[in-house]
């Protein structure tokens, strides 16, 4: 799912097909094979297999057709994690403290992506 940049008018008029023939020029491969837009205004793109959407999420040069500010939606999950000592994550250091959690549990970034604590 993408959220929609700055497009014009025009852009945000378009239908699936052309969305698709959009987004297809700025991939080498065409791995787009539907998009449509939703009531949000958010874009749903489908992909030839997951590991075309794997690489789509991995690069942004493919957002363009979609104006300026697009943005991929990844699905994210609320974890509740308890036996946790506060003291020893800085909250305010988010980069820091998540590099602290995977140090202290190796086996979890081939597996978790976290985005944010709080």
């Amino acid at each position: 799912m993408v959220a929609g940049g700055n497009e014009t008018a025009e852009e945000k008029r378009r239908n699936g097909k052309e969305l698709v023939e959009d987004l297809n020029k700025g991939i080498e491969e065409k791995e787009v094979m539907a998009a449509r837009r939703l009531p949000s205004g958010d874009i749903l793109v489908t992909t030839a297999s997951r590991e075309a959407r794997v690489k789509l999420q991995e690069s942004t040069d493919w957002l363009q057709a979609l104006g300026a500010g697009a943005k991929v939606k990844r699905r994210t999950y609320v974890v509740l994690a308890h036996g946790i000592r506060l003291n020893q994550l800085d909250i305010g250091k988010q980069l820091e403290a998540i590099a602290a959690i995977y140090k202290q549990n190796l086996g979890l970034k081939a597996k978790v992506n976290i985005l944010s604590i709080a």
